[in-house]
């Protein structure tokens, strides 16, 4: 990808290079647990949904293999 570069006049200062990065959502979903109950009685449970996520994106340097995160 590197020698790529300056056949299309593009050129690098020093310190700069070329990452691929990506993106994603990581996170929990949490809901009721199932109850056992006997036969013929009612069940009075709330419903209840709650989502917790957190982002990660990273970077890689396809020439050297550093990690950017």
């Amino acid at each position: 990808m590197y020698m790529l570069l300056p056949r299309l006049g593009i050129r690098l200062k020093a310190r700069q290079r070329i990452v691929q990065g990506d993106e994603m959502r990581v996170g929990l979903r949490g809901q009721v647990p199932k109850v056992w109950v006997p036969r013929g009685m009612a069940i009075s449970q709330t419903v209840q949904f709650a989502r917790k996520y957190t982002y990660v994106a990273i970077a890689i340097d396809a020439l050297t293999g550093q990690r950017l995160w």
